[in-house]
């Protein structure tokens, strides 16, 4: 994973300063951009998260039952990467599953 950190931050200029969590589905991590940046393990669970997220683009929905939804700033296929807002909770933030 410290490779693939390294190979994201020098292409897009960014660095992590924390690691917000992981699950079976991949790691997030927190940018100095404010943003939350998801790697996950598979190129499916990535294809169905990507495709949840831009739904929800679409169709502006910014919340469920109270739930604060974040929002998709970049993807990059490559890394399996997913760029998002961080969101306060109570929040939703694994949509693989979903």
């Amino acid at each position: 994973m410290e490779e693939l950190l390294k190979l994201y931050s020098e292409l897009y200029h960014v660095d992590f300063i924390d690691r917000l969590g992981e699950g079976k589905d991949g790691e997030v991590f927190q940018t100095n951009r404010f943003t939350g940046v998801k790697f996950l393990h598979d190129l499916e669970y990535y294809n169905r998260e990507i495709r949840a997220y831009r739904v929800l683009a679409e169709i502006e929905v910014q919340e469920i039952s109270g739930h604060k939804c974040p929002r998709l700033v970049f993807a990059d296929d490559t890394f399996l990467a997913i760029e998002m807002t961080i969101v306060q909770p109570p929040f939703i933030v694994d949509f693989v599953s979903a």
